[in-house]
């Protein structure tokens, strides 16, 4: 499926959850990850038992409400999953910024927050906050949501 003929179906829940949550990162990035996850299909549940547009796992939604008050949901739910699912973005966005002191010669923190989101927040710290020790699934995760989100439009990082 090319992402260029995706329907907006979920453009207003994602832009709602990125200016409630303020987020630091284009709404765009979200919509090429939730791409990549479920390929839009807010059913899908993966052989982990990853839940939804975003693939989220119960354990996620619970951080999400112990961290930011996020009340109990159903993560097949669109909204309630692209709302965990921002939250949880912020949360590793917001660690690994935190983690790297503002490095600027270090990788864009949205890829880095992206490949934790893939391989959890302990393997990039392992990785000293740089996408070259991650592990290749990661990095070619996040080359995938580029792609996409560059061809949502984004702007490509320098």
């Amino acid at each position: 499926m090319d992402i260029s003929k995706v329907p907006n179906t979920f453009d207003a829940a994602i832009l709602k959850y990125h200016k409630q949550s303020n987020m630091p990162f284009d709404w765009r990035w979200t919509k090429a990850q939730m791409f990549r996850e479920s390929s839009m299909k807010p059913d899908a549940v993966s052989s982990s038992n990853a839940k939804g547009l975003l693939q989220l796992k119960d354990a996620a939604a619970y951080d999400m409400q112990q961290k930011y008050g996020l009340p109990i949901g159903d993560l097949l739910d669109p909204e309630y999953n692209i709302n965990a699912g921002v939250l949880y973005m912020k949360w590793l966005y917001n660690t690994i910024e935190g983690g790297m002191k503002l490095d600027k010669k270090r990788d864009p923190y949205i890829e880095l927050s992206l490949a934790a989101y893939y391989s959890g927040i302990g393997t990039l710290k392992r990785a000293a906050f740089r996408m070259s020790g991650m592990p290749p699934k990661a990095q070619d995760y996040v080359l995938d949501i580029r792609k996409l989100y560059i061809a949502l439009g984004g702007q490509e990082i320098k």
